[in-house]
Formats: structure tokens, sequence, C-alpha cells
């Protein structure tokens, strides 16, 4: 018997389940073989230490080495070359799982770096249009910086036409456009009497009296007012109040007797302190006829300018009334600050 053939049935000698002309052949070679004696007794001290573990209370497992060669993967400790391979595989499988995942890996992201290729063309061309465009911007400063060192030379001709400006402006009030103004009159109780007024006026001869109510005493309240006139020997009265004021923007501020018949009455802004005076009227009592007294502006106001006050009146040869009248000089182009001047116009009277 050859040592192959013997270590391939060496389990069946050990557990002594082995015809007896093949156990006498396998006795006679251990005692002609060293090495295979060796392996033998090996075998026999190795399954009388698993007899011995698997002992419970003195009793022992039969064939206990048997069933646990038995169980031992014939596939994994074969000797065939595919067995062997695939045993490989199974052995080294964590390795080739971690390879294969790393091809994987790099199977997909290798598009998105060929993208990021892309991107950074990309994004040094638009470096390059910025930097295109920041020249432009550099050449669009120059150009600035050309335009502003001539920006004297503009000025001086802009101041120089808003003089004009000026010139053509004054030339302009001459013909300042005056709204017409007109009054409905009414009459009212006798013993109506007037609140929140600025006091009344006489007339020349002190036939009649006048009064703005609605505006308290010094007529610089808010809203709208009326004229109050009043008979002194019949005690009668009457309301002027302006027509054609639906959005209540105008009101009588003051008034000024001309005669025994006519009122010189001052018609503003209603709402708001920061106007004072307004634009004058020639208001006839008994008829309620309304003119503009100085349609032409002869008084030179300025635009925005106003008639504060009438200071005194005087009457000419040839039905000409002199009037002369407190206005306001504007200091500034905004119209902010402003002083009072004293001027004449004479109007024609009927």
């Amino acid at each position: 018997m050859d040592c192959m053939v013997f270590r391939k049935r060496l389990n069946d000698l050990v557990e002594d389940n082995i015809a007896y002309d093949l156990k006498d052949a396998m006795l006679q070679h251990i005692v002609e073989c060293e090495e295979c004696r060796t392996v033998y007794e090996d075998e026999l001290s190795l399954d009388a230490a698993i007899k011995k573990g698997l002992s419970i209370d003195s009793k022992a497992f039969k064939s206990s080495r048997t069933q646990i060669m038995k169980s031992i993967d014939k596939n994994k400790y074969g000797t065939s070359p595919m067995k062997k391979f695939m045993n490989h595989l199974r052995k080294y499988r964590g390795t080739y799982t971690s390879i294969a995942a790393v091809i994987t890996v790099a199977i997909v992201i290798t598009p998105y770096i060929g993208k990021s290729g892309l991107g950074f063309t990309a994004k040094k061309s638009e470096n390059m249009s910025n930097a295109q465009i920041a020249s432009k911007s550099s050449e669009s400063f120059k150009n600035e910086m050309s335009t502003a060192k001539s920006a004297p030379k503009m000025q001086s001709n802009s101041v120089k036409g808003q003089a004009e400006a000026k010139q053509d402006t004054s030339l302009a009030i001459t013909n300042r456009d005056i709204p017409e103004r007109a009054f409905e009159k009414k009459a009212l109780n006798k013993t109506y009497m007037p609140n929140f007024n600025n006091g009344w006026t006489d007339s020349v001869n002190k036939k009649y009296s006048a009064t703005v109510e609605g505006r308290g005493i010094s007529s610089e309240d808010e809203g709208v007012a009326t004229i109050v006139v009043k008979e002194a020997v019949t005690e009668n009265q009457w309301a002027f109040n302006l027509l054609n004021n639906e959005d209540q923007q105008s009101s009588p501020k003051s008034v000024y007797w001309i005669d025994d018949e006519k009122l010189l009455v001052i018609v503003g802004i209603a709402q708001g302190h920061a106007s004072k005076g307004g634009n004058l009227y020639m208001l006839n009592t008994n008829t309620a006829e309304t003119i503009t007294a100085d349609p032409k502006n002869t008084a030179n106001l300025q635009n925005g300018s106003e008639i504060m006050r009438v200071v005194s009146t005087n009457k000419l040869p040839n039905n000409q009334l002199e009037i002369n009248i407190e206005v306001s000089v504007y200091d500034d182009d905004i119209q902010n600050e402003f002083h009072a001047e004293n001027r004449i116009i004479i109007v024609p009277i009927k």
C-alpha cells in the first residue's frame, strides 16, 4: 500500500470503520512507513481528545469524529482546481467586493469628472469675459473722468441757461394766470351771529359791515370761510359763498371795503398754514358780480407769490382805483424764504 491510499482512508482506520483486509494492509503500512505512522498516531490523539471533550457524565458520543468529518465542507477542502478556485473566491470575497465597488464608483463618476473639466473651461471663459467687462468698465471710467473734466464748462453753460430761463420767467409773469372766481349770495336771518370770524369791517360811510367767518380772528386757520355782510340800518344779513369749490381747496381770507358797495377780497388756499395770502378780487355786494382786480398782473407778481393784504385804496379820476397791496417776494428758487413788499396797482372801477 502506498502513502496516498493510506492517508485517504486514515479516518476510516481511526474510527474502525473499514474492511478487515484493508485494515490489515494499513496497519502493515505504518509498520513499514514511519511518516504515516506518525500521522496515524496524531490522528488517534486528536480522536481521543474530541471524544473526551464531547463526553457528558461519563457518556461518550459514538462516531463523533465521523460526524465532524462529514460536516466539513468537502468543496472547501477539495483538491480539484475548480473547487480550489471557488474556495478562493469565497475566502477573499470581501476584498473582491471592495474592488468591484471601487470600479463601479469610478465608472459612475467618470462622466461628472468630464463635466467638471468642461465647467473649469467654462469658468475660465467666464473669467475671461469678466476681464473683458473690467476692461470695458475701465474704458468707461476713463470716459467719465474725461466728461468730469469738461463738467465746469458744461455747468457754466447750464448756469447761463438758467439765467436766460429766469429772464424768460420774468417776462412771463406779466401774463400770470389768475383763476376766475364767483360768489353766491344768500340771505341770512337777522338774528344770525357769525362765529369764529376775524371781526367786523365797516364800509366807507358805515352803511355796511363785513366779516370772514370760519377762519378765526387772524383768518389763518384752515377751512373754507364765508363772507357775511350786514346792513347797519335794517340789520339784514347776507352770506357770500365761493362757487365751483366742491373740492374745498379755496377760501376767502380777508376783505377790504372800497366804498359802501364793493369789497376787495383775497382768495387763497383753504388748507394748510404755509399759504398766508392769495389773489385779489373785486366783489359787488349788491349783485354778487366778481372780477379779478389785477388781471394783467401789473403788480408783477412772481409765480407762486401772493397778495398778503390790502394796505389802502385811493380813487383816481376816470374811474380808476389805486390799490396799495403787500405781497410776498421769494428770496430763493425753491420758494422757501420770502420777504414782504408793498406795491401799487391801478384798476378800473365802474
